[in-house]
C-alpha cells in the first residue's frame, strides 16, 4: 500500500485531522477503494461495511455517501472521506460520554463491571430489541477482551462505539 502523499496530508489537515489520523484515514480509504480509482463509491462503501459485520441497506449506504459527498459527484474523494471521519469521531466522542454515564446506571451491583444479565438489561433499556442469550453471549465474548467474564467500562464503550474504521484497523492489524 502506498504511503500518504503530501497533497492528501494537506487535505486531511484542512478538515482538522492530525498526521497520524490522516495516515490511519489513508489506510482505511485505500482499503475501501477496491478499484483504486481514488474515490469510494456506494458499492465499495457498502461492501466494506458488510465485510466487517455491518449489514447496511442500499438506502443507508446511499444516505451516508450523499451526506459526505460535498461536491455532488456520487463518490467520496479523500478530503470528503476525512470530513466524514471527523464528523463521525465527534459523534463517537458524544456517544462515548453518554455510554460512560449509562454504564454507571447499568452497573446495578456497583462492581464497576457488567455481567451478562446487566448487559442484556442495558441494551434493552437503550432501545434494542431483547436479545436471545446466545446473542448476548456472542456480544459478550466479542467485548470481553481480557476474557474475565465481565465487562469493564472501557470494554462496554469500545464494543458499542466500534465503527467501520475500527473494524478495518482490527482486520488489517493496524
Amino acid at each position: 500500500m502506498a504511503s500518504i502523499s503530501e497533497e492528501h496530508l494537506q487535505e486531511a489537515a484542512e478538515v482538522g485531522l492530525t498526521q497520524p489520523e490522516a495516515e490511519q484515514a489513508w489506510r482505511c480509504f485505500t482499503y475501501i477503494d477496491e478499484n483504486g480509482s481514488g474515490t469510494i463509491d456506494e458499492s465499495e462503501l457498502r461492501y466494506a461495511m458488510q465485510l466487517h459485520g455491518c449489514d447496511v441497506s442500499e438506502s443507508s449506504a446511499k444516505k451516508l455517501l450523499s451526506e459526505a459527498d460535498s461536491d455532488g459527484s456520487g463518490t467520496l474523494n479523500f478530503k470528503e472521506y476525512c470530513s466524514m471521519l471527523k464528523k463521525k469521531r465527534k459523534d463517537k466522542a458524544d456517544r462515548i460520554a453518554k455510554l460512560r454515564g449509562a454504564f454507571e446506571k447499568f452497573d446495578s451491583d456497583g462492581s464497576g463491571y457488567l455481567d451478562r444479565g446487566e448487559l442484556k438489561d442495558a441494551l434493552t433499556s437503550m432501545g434494542m430489541e431483547p436479545l436471545e442469550d446466545e446473542e448476548i453471549d456472542d456480544m459478550f465474548s466479542m467485548a470481553d477482551s481480557d476474557a474475565d467474564g465481565k465487562l469493564s467500562i472501557d470494554e462496554f464503550v469500545r464494543v458499542l462505539t466500534m465503527d467501520l474504521e475500527d473494524m478495518i484497523d482490527q482486520s488489517t492489524g493496524n
